[in-house]
């Protein structure tokens, strides 16, 4: 069974001088959490599917990496991407609102 994301925990917010309910997990960390109960569940898919806000680099990297599938995700257009493998080892990234819309490109 997986986790739920539930604000348990109270932090005292610097900003607004007063306490805040936390989680103890993230919400990342709990939807990655999802996918690894549906991979241990043994249900069968190709692709991962999510909105922007789960559109992480880590959630990537996991989904690529650890369970082995592929995925769609829009990228909000403030975010930077390398647009080869050589691009991201040299650390040049480009934004996501100067691609063409239309056009595929390889990130």
């Amino acid at each position: 069974m997986s986790k739920h994301v539930k604000k348990t925990e109270i932090v005292f917010d610097k900003k607004t001088g007063k306490n805040r309910r936390k989680s103890p997990i993230t919400k990342n960390e709990h939807y990655r959490d999802l996918l690894r109960n549906t991979i241990k569940n043994d249900v069968k898919f190709k692709y991962v599917l999510n909105d922007a806000w789960f559109a992480s680099t880590e959630n990537m990297y996991f989904i690529k990496n650890e369970i082995k599938k592929d995925f769609i995700m829009p990228i909000k257009s403030n975010r930077k991407v390398a647009l080869s493998e050589k691009d991201q080892s040299s650390k040049h990234f480009v934004g996501i609102d100067s691609l063409k819309p239309g056009e595929n490109t390889l990130v």
